[in-house]
């Protein structure tokens, strides 16, 4: 990284994202988020200024602008769903220490479904149904995920 006030040859390996640029710049900048719209990054910029060792971020969620795939990794753990819009979705899960390249060969989700239910309650519990972008495999009935997603 570099820019004011970030010590020379930083380099952090945590996991952020670009959805984490608007929050860490406006907190940076002494800047104020809209507050019209929902913001789901995170402000980051005490690991941009060498000032934090670990990311305020546990986990990082990501869905397709077509809506057919969504992932979720944490730590090396990474779970994919594909297959969203044709009804037929499809898990895989990925040791990043071992598969960087996300290999389908060493999807791990038949050996350790813990991992895939833990990671998938996770996608789940962070996905807000959306009228834009539906992704009918995953909403089903959008006032039924509202209410798992309220329930302890």
């Amino acid at each position: 990284m570099r820019g004011p006030g970030i010590p020379p040859g930083t380099v952090c390996a945590e996991l952020t994202g670009t959805i984490d640029v608007l929050p860490t710049i406006a907190a940076i900048t002494g800047k104020s988020l809209p507050a019209d719209r929902k913001i789901d990054g995170m402000d980051v910029s005490a690991l941009w200024m060498g000032k934090a060792e670990k990311s305020p971020r546990n986990e990082f969620v990501h869905y397709t602008s077509r809506g057919d795939l969504e992932g979720i990794r944490q730590g090396d753990w990474k779970l994919m769903r594909t297959g969203l819009k044709k009804g037929a979705p499809r898990l895989a899960l990925y040791d990043l220490s071992t598969n960087p390249a996300e290999s389908d060969a060493q999807d791990l989700s038949g050996e350790r479904p813990e991992v895939v239910e833990e990671l998938e309650a996770l996608m789940d519990a962070s996905h807000d149904p959306s009228d834009g972008f539906p992704l009918p495999t995953v909403d089903g009935d959008a006032a039924e995920i509202m209410k798992r997603k309220t329930q302890p």
